[in-house]
């Protein structure tokens, strides 16, 4: 009997009077207890379409991120009955809510933005509408980041590394290991030459241009959105014995930051626990060093997948998507700015058609005022409902990408008009005085002395000479 005929009689008996339903039922569940879980999975469930809303505190600096990977773990929830939060392992969802997304994202097929505000509350909201299926964890961030970088916008990123060995300034061990990656998932390298603007820099000065010429040359233009920057220190110590054989033992610190460049804020802060390696003693302590930096950005401490160096990409991805989901985060400067106009921006802009949520930042009447804004609005428009808000008594000084510097217009006082006298007064002073310059000087005569007093004291001194004059000596 052969395997179809075998399976044609399994049927036939289990369909048969002598089969009760109890058995019948028992041998169902029995065979499919037998077939994948992911395929039964994949069986009953069919994409759904549901909406969900993440939050976050809104003082975090990460807090347009934190609500959206939270919307999506929310909605991985309600869509498929998965909590991603215990499938990655994450113990601290602020720490690691870029596992979350990247998670996520193994379920969420699309998704759009409903709704997003700062409530009252200081509670930052995303409200999400995503279609959901079945799926796997994302645990190749490799290949999501891929994904990520593929179906949206790459940023344009420019790596600043400062690598240090035994206290020395050493090769790119670490920079080399950002480039290949960034290669690898499809990140916009910008490199150091040409110089930003140099083309433009150079049309300036033959155009006369001096001031433009000398901006571009300066490095204040802009050329890449994101600089990965951080100090990477490694040290080598004495052979030591570790289990039976001597090891070169070799400590390697690492601390990351990606920068927005035109703002200075400070998007991606990334600390790897230090660590040590117990490498070949044959190998030169420079090369031992280089090798302890490469394998504390590749290898997990637990032996696990993962990429400590990763992280740092991950978290951008992230943010670079609630960048262009959610709108950008200008960072908007103003001098002279009080307490008064800041609560008055704060709720004007709150109610402006295509801006999210308005945090004043800092206030300093004397110095630089700090508001971040965010909206999908276009830099030049947003200035110009700033200063409309402000009943344009600030003009704009300068707007690159996401940062708007906006300065306090100087209030000029009027100038006082100068005091005329009337014509008619003017008329007779000067007819009296032509008349007592023409009139003979009386002996005694008190003589007459011009008075600096204006028209109308002349007038009154003439007659009293007058007077004096008329007046028959005793």
């Amino acid at each position: 009997m052969n395997k179809t005929q075998a399976t044609s009689r399994f049927l036939q008996l289990l369909h048969g009077p002598a089969c009760c339903g109890y058995l019948r039922v028992a041998t169902l569940l029995m065979v499919l207890g037998s077939m994948p879980m992911g395929k039964i999975a994949a069986a009953e469930q069919e994409m759904r379409s549901v909406e969900a809303e993440g939050r976050a505190p809104g003082d975090s600096g990460n807090a347009r991120a934190e609500a959206l990977a939270d919307a999506m773990r929310e909605a991985v929830r309600v869509g498929v009955g998965v909590n991603v939060v215990d499938q990655s392992q994450v113990r601290d969802f602020q720490m690691d809510f870029d596992r979350v997304f990247t998670a996520s994202m193994g379920y969420v097929k699309n998704y759009k933005i409903l709704t997003s505000s700062l409530a009252l509350d200081g509670i930052y909201h995303v409200k999400i509408k995503a279609d959901v299926g079945p799926g796997t964890p994302a645990d190749n961030d490799r290949n999501v980041l891929k994904m990520l970088a593929k179906s949206r916008k790459s940023p344009r990123l420019k790596i600043q590394l400062e690598e240090k060995i035994n206290g020395q300034s050493s090769s790119s061990t670490a920079t080399d290991w950002f480039g290949r990656l960034a290669n690898e998932i499809g990140i916009s390298i910008v490199t150091d030459a040409p110089p930003a603007g140099g083309i433009a820099a150079k049309r300036a000065a033959i155009l006369k241009r001096g001031t433009e010429a000398e901006l571009r040359n300066s490095g204040v233009v802009s050329d890449c959105d994101y600089i990965l920057e951080g100090t990477i220190t490694a040290s080598s110590g004495e052979p030591t014995l570790v289990f039976g054989s001597r090891r070169l033992m070799c400590s390697v610190d690492v601390g990351l930051r990606i920068v927005d460049p035109v703002s200075g804020s400070v998007v991606v802060s990334d600390t790897l626990e230090a660590r040590r390696f117990a490498l070949e003693e044959a190998l030169s302590p420079e090369i031992a060093c280089r090798e302890a930096i490469r394998r504390s950005l590749q290898e997990a401490p637990d032996d696990s997948r993962k990429q400590p160096g990763m992280r740092a990409f991950r978290m951008l991805f992230t943010h670079w998507i609630a960048e262009m989901d959610l709108g950008s985060i200008f960072k908007v400067e103003l001098t002279s700015f009080d307490l008064a106009s800041a609560e008055k921006l704060q709720a004007t802009l709150s109610k402006t058609d295509k801006v999210g949520a308005v945090w004043v930042r800092s206030v300093d009447e004397s110095g630089v005022s700090v508001v971040d804004v965010e909206s999908s609005l276009d830099g030049l428009t947003l200035a110009r409902s700033i200063c409309e808000s402000l009943d344009n008594r600030y003009q704009l000084d300068r707007s690159d990408n996401r940062y708007i510097s906006l300065r306090r217009m100087v209030q000029t006082p009027e100038p006082i008009p100068a005091r005329s006298e009337p014509r008619a007064v003017a008329e007779v002073s000067e007819s009296k005085a032509a008349t007592a310059a023409s009139e003979p000087k009386r002996e005694g005569a008190i003589p007459y002395l011009p008075i600096a007093g204006g028209a109308v004291g002349a007038a009154a001194l003439f007659l009293l000479v007058s007077y004096f004059q008329s007046k028959p000596k005793l």
